[in-house]
């Protein structure tokens, strides 16, 4: 899964996404890594990017990541972290 994540890039679409990924955990308005600490970038670019949804996927037990799509539905964001 992370090697899939990694190939994910800005301006690629969320059906893309969802077929690299499968189906994500949660999807939120928000940024939405389970742990700020550490990640503070992640949660400052996301702020600052044009993105409107984001979906969260989990990779094992404790490894997050999180997508950020724009109006059209294009990667603008992605971050990973542990809770």
């Amino acid at each position: 899964m992370h090697a899939r994540y990694e190939d994910i890039s800005e301006g690629e679409s969320k059906k893309l996404v969802v077929d690299a990924l499968g189906e994500p955990l949660a999807k939120s308005d928000e940024f939405n890594l389970p742990q700020r600490h550490g990640f503070e970038h992640f949660f400052d670019a996301a702020k600052k990017s044009p993105a409107v949804e984001y979906y969260q996927w989990i990779n094992g037990m404790n490894w997050y990541y999180c997508i950020g799509f724009d109006s059209a539905g294009r990667v603008v964001i992605k971050g990973e972290g542990h809770s």
